[in-house]
């Protein structure tokens, strides 16, 4: 059997990121938030969690755009509960990923209008930020500034009647949050500890993830 490589998967019609992608530059929102979410469960399943976080961010700016922002809200919290289980699971492995988990889980419980959470999010970020010395005190303040400058919240703004076609996608945000809290919330695996000369197939189940990491300068 002849083994997929990333050419493969990144040129893949069935991969749902990318359909979601075209269906977002479409304009085609409700296709988009739906297979968003299909990925972001599919990453869950995988074990992960900064992938399927990303993919539930883009599917709830997509409802953002649908109106829908109840929704929105409701899912960018899930959003940020991944974003700190996923620093959880790599506590003592990636203090990069670790840090980086807490700014996006603190970012985006602010976007979902949990102020409280976010701002706990925040002290833990800069507890360990000050500990292991990674930024200046400037470049983490101006990252994770709380008030002026932070990013507007859906629950800020009163749903709109969405088109018909709209009314699926709030089903399919419930399912996903069903799912969240009777799966895969509570099924998420530590990342294992490094070792030297790690097998093929370990790499080849976390290179994608890890890529969203490695990205971010």
């Amino acid at each position: 059997m002849q083994t997929s490589t990333w050419v493969d998967r990144i040129t893949d019609e069935s991969n749902p990121w990318l359909n979601a992608i075209k269906s977002e530059d479409e304009r085609d929102f409700v296709s988009a938030v739906r297979l968003y979410l299909k990925d972001a469960s599919d990453n869950l399943e995988q074990n992960m969690p900064a992938k399927a976080a990303l993919s539930a961010a883009c599917a709830a700016d997509c409802l953002e755009k649908l109106s829908l922002f109840s929704a929105a809200r409701l899912l960018y919290g899930e959003t940020a509960a991944i974003y700190s289980e996923n620093a959880d699971r790599v506590a003592g492995i990636s203090v990069r990923e670790l840090l980086w988990s807490l700014q996006e889980s603190s970012q985006f419980y602010l976007m979902s209008g949990e102020k409280a959470k976010s701002e706990e999010a925040y002290k833990r970020y800069m507890t360990i930020s000050k500990r292991v010395n990674l930024f200046t005190e400037d470049r983490t303040a101006r990252a994770m500034e709380i008030g002026s400058g932070a990013p507007r919240a859906p629950s800020d703004r009163r749903d709109a009647a969405p088109p018909p076609a709209a009314s699926r996608v709030v089903k399919d945000v419930e399912e996903f949050l069903t799912m969240r809290k009777t799966g895969f919330r509570k099924a998420q695996k530590p990342v294992a500890p490094r070792t030297a000369g790690p097998s093929k197939s370990r790499r080849g189940n976390t290179y994608d993830e890890k890529s969203i990491i490695n990205q971010l300068g």
